[in-house]
């Protein structure tokens, strides 16, 4: 067996146990001191007398020769000279981010107040408790002091505004430097009134002195708060003036040292304004209206009128403006109040004959149905804002109903020229401008009788059947009526209505109708005439225009025409081309030069009509398909280009179309019939279930073929709304031989009554 083998050390050890044995004498042997261990900053602002941020990182090492670093402690700004009650930190780290306090920002301070001014000492203690030698740094440091501002109502030195007893302050505060967040952690404001708490208007310098000297750093009395960057203040006292003043604290408790009648102080006068109460807009899917002023009257001259179909229930929204530094406080609605003092409350949720409780999350009213024997109401609509100011909506409900005893009324809103008769002689001055028609060409070309003398021409003109001649109709001209909006009563006496429309650059003293029943404050008729299930065709080339315009980008504007699009606002429900023709995604407004089957268009649903009857095509007019009328030159006749609108984006319109509520079949409620040469539809026919069949023609009939337009509008009329027509002649020739008597019997008139601008009837 072999010997262990002895470590080396274990051998020196037992050598000189020997040796000591051997003499036998004691040995004694030096103490050995503990050795102080070190430490050194490895990263911290230099010694200096710039200035440093307020925020920065420290880094330091420790060493110990003979042992190792049990921990660090730390001070930050020890009294001087050192006392013994200094406070440590004790920790394991080596290293820490430090937040320094500027009390004077800006500025390296003075010597009674040295601002930024700091001292950091940091010893290392080892494991036996023994401290290093401590090492000291001094610096300087600042922060960029953080600034607020007023934004609402918003200060001017130089006009101090008038404010109501109640106001809402609103302001934003920004810290460049801050290390969290570039907010201010805190802000601090105050209402100053003149002539209180020493405060005086005339005395500004006295005011600012104090905002510089007496209040900072503290603000002693002024409100506070963290987060909150607004204020309501109330119960402020007509005709007082006042000052509104805010400052902010950043982290480094440094507050906006700068004050200015622009920025963070807010001079101001109270009282009451010089109009009273808030500014109220109601609104539904056909009507939109907004005060022009407040005011609580019930006054005739203040009432909104509105026709509203029988038997189905009538939603009104509402808003209002409290106007500029107020906010609402409440609405309240009742219809047919006897009294509006009558505060007594309602018995019943069906009690609207009193106010119903006011409340802020009261925006809209659900009225009706209304029954037959009804014929009005009146819905009354109080709004009250936080200084108890108030104002009263009104509106005036007629209750029609529609018994669609006719069947066709042709709508004439077009604003084409009129012929004017030379006084004293048997002539006509035409003032056709620079394209067919005129007005009394058009109706000519629509309704005439034909085959009779054409009125104030030559002898012997004979004016051309209309192409609608035979069919049972009333016509009604909107360019002659004081309100060019046609009554929704008028409308609901016909089941079928054919509305045209030009884009009318200029229309004299009346905008169409369709233009003007599109407006703010107006009422749609022809919306509503659709919700009570009468069935439209509206055409001319200037439908999407006129209905449109009014809510037109033009920053979106190409080509010098116009476009309505969904994305920029302007094609947005409540419209007619969304909700009616349910044209949804984007409108171009140009111009078209012919039009072309949809070759997609067939029938597939029930009842669909017969889309083969569609003209294949749809051209303009030539020498070859249409006479030259009387004083017309062949480049005013025959135009190459006509108003055109049409669908420029895809437009989905996908829903159910299943009348039975237990099924479902989803499929396009939207038939394109005619488009661009391109592609894009111009026509289009909407049949599924949101609303009555519509039928919108992006295009002037007019513009193409005679023989074309009679197979469009027999197309229409007959194969779509299942009308009727007499056989009576609707020849091409532009002067006929008159027909039979017996074969041209007058085109029956009823309701409006046939238009009076056709000469050649």
């Amino acid at each position: 067996m072999r010997p262990a083998r002895l470590h080396r050390g274990r051998l020196g050890a037992l050598v000189v146990a020997a040796l000591l044995v051997g003499c036998n004498k004691k040995l004694h042997l030096p103490v050995v001191v503990n050795q102080r261990p070190e430490v050194s900053l490895t990263q911290a602002p230099v010694s200096s007398t710039k200035p440093y941020f307020y925020s920065y990182e420290l880094r330091w090492t420790g060493f110990d020769p003979d042992g190792s670093i049990r921990e660090y402690r730390l001070a930050v700004d020890p009294p001087v000279p050192p006392a013994t009650d200094t406070t440590w930190v004790v920790t394991t780290e080596n290293r820490r981010t430090f937040t320094f306090n500027s009390n004077d920002p800006d500025s390296l301070g003075t010597d009674a107040n040295p601002g930024g001014y700091h001292t950091i000492v940091l010893k290392a203690i080892d494991n036996l408790g023994l401290a290093s030698e401590p090492v000291t740094r001094s610096f300087f440091s600042y922060t960029v002091a953080p600034d607020v501002k007023i934004l609402h109502p918003e200060p001017n030195k130089l006009f101090y505004p008038v404010l109501p007893p109640s106001v809402t302050f609103t302001w934003t505060g920004f810290d460049p430097d801050g290390v969290k967040s570039r907010k201010p952690v805190q802000y601090k404001f105050h209402l100053f009134k003149d002539g209180t708490e020493g405060f005086s208007i005339q005395q500004p310098g006295a005011f600012f002195d104090s905002l510089r000297r007496a209040y900072p750093p503290n603000f002693p009395k002024w409100d506070s708060t963290y987060s909150d960057t607004t204020v309501q203040i109330q119960n402020l006292t007509p005709g007082s003036a006042y000052i509104f003043a805010v400052t902010c604290f950043d982290e480094a408790g440094a507050y906006d040292p700068s004050w200015s009648l622009d920025r963070n102080l807010l001079k101001f006068y109270c009282d009451f304004p010089i109009v009273y109460g808030p500014t109220i807009t109601m609104f539904n899917d056909f009507f939109r209206y907004t005060y022009v002023s407040p005011g609580y009257l019930n006054d005739p001259r203040r009432y909104v009128f509105l026709e509203v179909p029988v038997n189905r229930p009538l939603t009104i929204h509402w808003s209002a403006d409290p106007g500029e530094n107020s906010t609402m406080k409440s609405y309240r609605w009742s219809m047919d109040i006897d009294r509006l003092d009558d505060e007594t409350p309602r018995s019943g949720p069906n009690d609207v004959r009193h106010w119903s409780f006011p409340a802020l999350s009261t925006t809209s009213a659900t009225v009706g149905p209304f029954a037959n024997g009804d014929l009005a109401h009146t819905f009354f609509l109080e709004a009250e804002d936080n200084n108890g100011l108030k104002s009263l909506g009104i509106v005036s409900l007629t209750i029609v109903q529609p018994n669609f005893q006719h069947d066709l009324l042709f709508v004439d809103d077009t604003r084409l020229t009129v012929d004017e008769v030379v006084a004293g002689t048997d002539s006509i001055r035409p003032s056709y401008g620079t394209k067919w028609p005129a007005a009394a060409e058009l109706d000519t070309f629509f309704f005439a009788r034909g085959g009779v003398r054409w009125r104030y021409y030559a002898p012997g003109t004979l004016s051309p059947p209309g192409i609608f001649n035979g069919y049972h109709y009333d016509t009604l001209g909107t360019a002659t009526l004081v309100n060019p909006i046609v009554a929704l009563s008028t409308l609901a006496r016909y089941r079928h209505v054919v509305w045209y429309v030009d884009q009318a650059a200029q229309f004299g003293t009346h905008p169409p109708g369709l233009r003007q029943m599109s407006a703010s404050g107006q009422q749609q008729t022809l919306a509503t005439y659709v919700e009570l299930g009468g069935r439209v065709w509206l055409m001319g080339g200037g439908g999407a225009y006129n209905s449109l315009i009014a809510k037109n980008v033009t920053t979106n504007d190409v080509g010098g025409g116009n476009i309505f699009s969904f994305a920029a606002g302007e094609l947005v429900p409540g419209g007619m081309m969304y909700d009616l023709a349910h044209w949804q995604s984007e409108i171009t407004s140009l111009t078209a030069q012919s039009a072309v089957r949809a070759p997609r268009v067939v029938a597939g649903w029930p009842g669909a009509p017969d889309y083969s009857g569609l003209p294949p095509a749809l051209t303009r007019r030539t020498a070859a398909t249409d006479p030259l009328w009387p004083f017309r030159t062949s480049t005013q006749f025959y135009t190459t280009t006509c108003e055109g609108e049409y669908l420029s984006k895809p437009n989905l319109t996908v829903e159910d179309l299943n009348p039975d509520p237990d099924a479902v079949l989803f499929g396009p409620g939207l038939d394109t019939l005619y488009t661009t040469t391109s592609g894009l539809p111009l026509m289009t026919l909407y049949r599924g279930r949101e609303n009555a069949p519509f039928v919108f023609s992006g295009f002037p009939l007019w513009f193409f073929s005679r023989a074309q337009a009679i197979q469009l509008g027999d197309w229409v009329l007959q194969n779509v709304w299942h009308l009727s027509r007499d056989p009576l002649w609707r020849g091409l020739r532009a002067a006929p031989a008159p027909p039979p008597a017996s074969s041209a019997p007058p085109v029956r008139a009823s309701g409006p009554g046939p238009s009076a601008r056709a000469p050649g009837r």
